[in-house]
């Protein structure tokens, strides 16, 4: 059984002020929010997932007075990542159907798996087609790297102007530097203001130097600035999972918790004085809560629907089963000394991205839930066979 719990102007267009929410609400409502825009690390936060939720809602923008806008510079560096993970997951997968061929003594032919599984065809192929896709459906305007003046480019890299540093590696933050002045030239040139979400250092110090572009670093709160009046419907929402009550809305988060454990990766550290191999990582969520929901995002909102995101806090037992051997060396192979099972407790954040029913006279009705995937790390210091 899972327990719920919840733990309740003007501009200065000589150089924009320190991000501050509420001038930019203002600004969105007096119209002076002419686009959004979002870079490379927001795409790698949500996973490179375009079927995602907050990306998906971006297409809010196709027909609004706010325009969504990417850098071509942007669409390059996604589908160049799309490419590497997919080009990396078929290695894997070789290497696993190899060793069926090795351990099982069958032929595992790696060419029919990836034709039966529709992967046989180039990286590049699929990265294309997946873009193509969210590209469709979501409708940005692409801001090309064509209107970028050689020499302002030069001047910054020269200089360690953002997005450049006094560093090495920061000195090789070209495509950055392309991506982030084309950006700025478009707002200027049709006398707008943009707002940009990215998590990069760089971009954030380039906008606080801009009179054209404003910082923020993470996609929901952003779409939530646009969707002000639909917190209220949310809080209420909140309100009754408080109060026990939005049954179908607790077995969603529930179902979705589950499925997240289900598919996210473990990544395990340990030492021991013994060879070891973890047989089984076996989660179970024992309750989980929502600690503020304030923090709650939404992320989109009509007549009918709103979708929003919050961060679920889980707490999960992490059942780990080991297998431990030692090194014989007269017989030159492993023996197997023993094996063992310990569970391992971990609190997790889950953000987690809710579609409703607006009308929620009755309970919400769940239209849809997902969750944000990511690694999990858990640190099981040094282990004994014999303990």
């Amino acid at each position: 059984m899972i327990r719920l719990t919840i733990v309740l102007n003007n501009w200065n267009h000589a150089r924009m002020p320190p991000f501050d929410k509420e001038i930019v609400k203002r600004q969105i409502v007096a119209g002076k929010i002419g686009a959004l825009s979002v870079d490379t690390s927001i795409f790698d936060k949500l996973g490179r997932n375009l079927n995602s939720q907050p990306l998906l809602s971006l297409a809010q923008f196709r027909h609004g007075p706010t325009k969504f806008v990417l850098s071509e510079v942007v669409i390059g560096e996604l589908k160049a990542h799309l490419a590497r993970d997919a080009n990396r997951a078929k290695q894997e997968l070789a290497t696993k159907v190899k060793g069926i061929s090795t351990h099982w003594h069958r032929p595992a032919n790696i060419t029919a798996v990836e034709s039966l599984l529709d992967i046989s065809g180039p990286a590049s192929n699929f990265a294309d087609k997946f873009y193509e896709g969210f590209q469709n459906a979501v409708g940005p305007e692409i801001i090309g790297v064509d209107i970028v003046g050689s020499a302002d480019l030069l001047t910054r890299y020269l200089a360690g102007h953002p997005p450049f540093g006094d560093k090495e590696a920061k000195k090789r933050e070209f495509p950055d530097a392309l991506a982030l002045i084309s950006l700025e030239a478009w707002a200027r040139d049709i006398k707008t203001i943009m707002l940009v979400v990215s998590g990069d250092g760089g971009w954030r110090e380039f906008c606080d130097q801009s009179e054209h572009l404003i910082c923020m670093d993470e996609l929901p709160s952003a779409l939530s600035l646009f969707n002000e009046d639909a917190e209220v419907i949310v809080q209420r929402i909140l309100a009754r999972l408080d109060a026990g009550h939005a049954t179908e809305l607790r077995q969603a988060i529930d179902v979705s918790l589950e499925s997240f454990l289900e598919e996210a990766q473990v990544n395990i550290d340990a030492d021991s004085h013994a060879h070891f191999e973890i047989d089984v990582v076996e989660p179970e969520v024992s309750s989980w809560r929502i600690y503020d929901p304030d923090q709650a995002d939404v992320v989109f909102a009509d007549g009918e629907q709103l979708v929003f995101s919050i961060p679920v806090h889980a707490d999960v037992s992490f059942g780990i089963s080991l297998r431990f051997h030692a090194w014989d060396g007269l017989d030159r192979d492993y023996v197997k000394l023993g094996s063992r099972r310990i569970f391992v407790p971990k609190e997790i954040e889950v953000i987690t991205t809710i579609t409703v029913s607006r009308d929620i006279a009755l309970e919400p009705a769940v239209k849809e839930i997902s969750t944000t995937l990511y690694r999990i790390k858990l640190d099981l210091g040094h282990i004994d066979p014999f303990d």
